[in-house]
């Protein structure tokens, strides 16, 4: 589990989840105006450019898994730009999701405190997984996703049984009591 830096400034925590939703919106926006204009370059660097930004002011943060995912995404958007990378849907999914992952941390970040966790989502690490394969093992990004989303779907039965297990280890769960006040 990564903590969120115990000298990170309060003030700034607002101000940063506020610029990196404003990002994310404008990502989507220009996402779903692709699906109109798939050769339309300005909006692969709209989608860049938020992810480019995000990546640095995280790391400015000191949230690292923040940044090292957005590198990430980061990186494929790059691919695309260079035209190493066609953008198909497969792009668009894995972009999507990416921007659902990311705005799960930064609720996260959001009500949290200096060293608190942050705990990465559920699809974290098989979207993380999948964007590797493309940027350094040269996946096509179909078949990245496609391997990402049935690590979605492990991860997903892994906390399902979890409970399961526990009371299977340790007998039924019972509930927690909590004290009552004492009435005035």
């Amino acid at each position: 589990v990564f903590y969120i830096p115990a000298d990170i400034e309060v003030a700034m925590i607002g101000e940063f989840v506020t610029e990196c939703s404003d990002l994310l919106e404008s990502a989507e926006s220009a996402l779903l105006d692709l699906e109109e204009n798939p050769d339309d370059d300005e909006l692969i660097n709209t989608i860049f450019r938020a992810f480019h930004t995000i990546k640095g002011t995280s790391a400015f943060m000191g949230l690292e898994p923040i940044s090292e995912f957005t590198h990430l995404v980061e990186t494929l958007l790059s691919m695309v730009r260079d035209g190493e990378l066609p953008f198909d849907a497969a792009c668009a999914d894995i972009s999507l999701e990416s921007i659902d992952i990311i705005k799960k941390m930064l609720d996260v970040v959001e009500t949290a405190g200096g060293g608190d966790p942050l705990p990465r989502p559920q699809r974290y690490n098989p979207m993380t997984e999948g964007l590797d394969r493309i940027s350094n093992e040269g996946a096509k990004p179909g078949d990245a996703y496609a391997k990402a989303a049935d690590g979605f779907q492990a991860s997903a039965e892994a906390v399902e049984e979890a409970p399961a297990e526990v009371e299977e280890q340790s007998g039924p769960v019972k509930p927690v009591e909590q004290e009552k006040a004492p009435a005035d």
